[in-house]
């Protein structure tokens, strides 16, 4: 079977406008490297299926990003945040505030950064057990040594 598909493979020709390029110039390009800069892609790791419009909710809640963020489902439990600017995507980068934060949902089962404990990459993974059958937490304020709260 697999040998007369690639006889007929080899027998496949294009006529000339099928053959033809579609060239893609670089300012298509351009404009998804710029969007793409500000998004990160978010796995929930549970067995039940989860609200996008309640994830949406608690997210804006708890990362309280200046210039807004938009969530949008790639497939079950996986979803792209986009935020509106590079700072707001950059927040919580060191174990210590992965664990503080993870620590204030629920029980933090990892806080994924290299040795030196400090994420100098694009993100920070935290992973933390929550226990479904309670209702996701609003929202927490966070204060930052002598600064506002947020």
């Amino acid at each position: 079977m697999a040998e007369e598909l690639e006889e007929l493979w080899k027998k496949l020709m294009f006529t000339k406008e099928e053959d033809e390029d579609i060239v893609l110039g670089s300012n298509n390009t351009r404009v998804v490297k710029e969007v793409g800069k500000n998004c990160i892609v978010m796995k929930v790791l549970t067995q039940r299926r989860v609200s996008v419009e309640a994830l949406k909710k608690n997210m804006r809640m708890l990362w309280k990003p200046n210039k807004g963020i938009q969530i949008s489902e790639i497939e079950d439990n996986l979803y792209l945040a986009k935020f509106g600017d590079s700072w707001d995507k950059k927040k919580c980068m060191t174990s210590g505030t992965g664990y503080e934060i993870g620590a204030k949902i629920e029980w933090v089962i990892e806080v994924d950064v290299p040795e030196k404990r400090v994420q100098w990459g694009k993100h920070l993974r935290v992973r933390v057990n929550i226990d479904t059958s309670k209702k996701l937490v609003r929202g927490k304020k966070v204060s930052i040594e002598g600064g506002d709260g947020r």
